[in-house]
């Protein structure tokens, strides 16, 4: 065999043997789970395995045997990162199966575990938010607001802070404490959502402009209402009506506040509210005349009581005799009748509506309404003979 040919061979061979090489390597020189390529089992501790235990009954609202386990695990691991946050489950444990004072004393003993601490852990987040609830529902006052000023300066943006700020406020505003809900509000108004905004300005409002003359914080309520801001004119309307009954202004705030209701659809309300001004009187009151022609607007649309609706303007017409309001109902009621298309009854109201307020029957769809009526009189006839 020439030298070259023995070279060719050679190159040609080597590879072979390399690779045979390799499968028949033993697997003992190989890196450990190579042959199974499985990575290798981590060790659960059994501080863990506790734990998670702990955890799974406290899901399952097991407390009692929740709180045995967090206690046995703070007992055994107390140098473990977990510790603190065994001393607030074990507090809310005790808090679920109403032992309030012994839960609180357990908060107590994670706030001052990390009273050196910075930042702080989640235990006394989740502690801080416990107590900021529980003393909300205590009445505790002064011990909610100094609880929410830690979580402030410590978590200022935090959403669990700006979460239970909010709260606070919005059971403040229930109980007509505006100016508590208003510092509340503006701890966290950069956070604040639309909803809560509009709340900040109710509270604002009532604060500022209540407090110093209720025609003031009529007005705000108006504005709202003009501005279609139901919701918030409602919420005014009634902070005024708590505080302000037997003013001669209830009249005008409750009517207004009635307009409000109807115009959410919450008719009963609405009505309510109308008949209690009309009851209250006098008969000649311009807030009893609203409220009449709110209701005329109610009985003839939503409730679909026309009957009832022309009584409220045979009513209206008589009480306010020369006075739009009359000249409005007396034109409604005889529109009314136009829509039934009882046309005699039509034209005699249209008719006792030219008598007082000639200058209605200038306008075209007056013009037209008593047309109908007529021709419908006219054919109405005709078909009779």
């Amino acid at each position: 065999m020439s030298r070259l040919t023995f070279r060719i061979m050679t190159i040609m061979f080597l590879p072979v043997m390399m690779t045979v090489h390799s499968y028949g390597a033993s697997s003992s020189n190989l890196p450990a789970n190579t042959t199974t390529n499985m990575p290798a089992k981590a060790e659960v501790r059994p501080e863990d395995l506790l734990w998670n235990s702990a955890r799974e009954c406290l899901k399952k609202a097991q407390y009692k045997d929740a709180h045995e386990k967090f206690v046995e695990f703070a007992r055994q691991y107390r140098s473990d990162a977990l510790f603190t946050e065994a001393l607030y489950y074990q507090g809310l444990c005790q808090l679920r199966l109403g032992q309030d004072v012994q839960a609180l004393s357990l908060w107590d003993q994670v706030l001052k575990q990390e009273m050196q601490k910075k930042p702080k852990s989640r235990a006394w987040q989740l502690a801080m938010e416990q107590l900021t609830i529980w003393y909300g529902r205590k009445s505790r006052e002064e011990d909610q607001e100094k609880a929410l000023k830690q979580l402030l300066a410590e978590f200022p943006t935090n959403p669990l802070t700006v979460r239970l700020h909010i709260q606070a406020a919005a059971e403040k505003l229930k109980g007509s404490d505006y100016a508590a809900a208003l510092a509340f509000y503006r701890a966290v108004e950069g956070q604040l959502t639309d909803p809560d905004k509009k709340n900040l300005e109710l509270a604002a409002t009532i604060t500022t402009k209540g407090a110093k003359n209720p025609r003031d914080l009529l007005e705000a309520a108006k504005e709202n209402l003009e501005k279609n801001e139901v919701e918030l004119a409602i919420s005014l309307y009634q902070a005024f009506l708590k505080k302000n009954t037997s003013s001669p202004l209830a009249a005008e705030a409750k009517t207004k506040l009635g307009w409000c209701f109807y115009l959410k659809r919450d008719y009963d309300k609405a009505e309510k509210l109308c008949k209690e001004v009309i009851k209250a009187g006098p008969s000649t009151s311009h807030w009893v005349g609203k409220s009449r022609w709110y209701l005329i607007v109610l009985a003839a649309g939503p409730q679909g009581k026309v009957s009832k609706a022309i009584e409220l303007c045979d009513a209206q017409a008589k009480a306010f005799d020369g006075d739009r309001l009359a000249e409005q109902a007396l034109f409604i009621k005889a529109w009314l009748y136009w829509t039934q298309k009882e046309w005699a009854k039509g034209k005699t109201a249209f008719d006792e509506l030219l008598a007082k307020y000639p200058a209605r029957g200038a306008h075209p769809p007056v013009k037209k309404y008593i047309s109908d009526c007529e021709n419908g009189m006219s054919a109405k006839t005709e078909s009779g003979k």
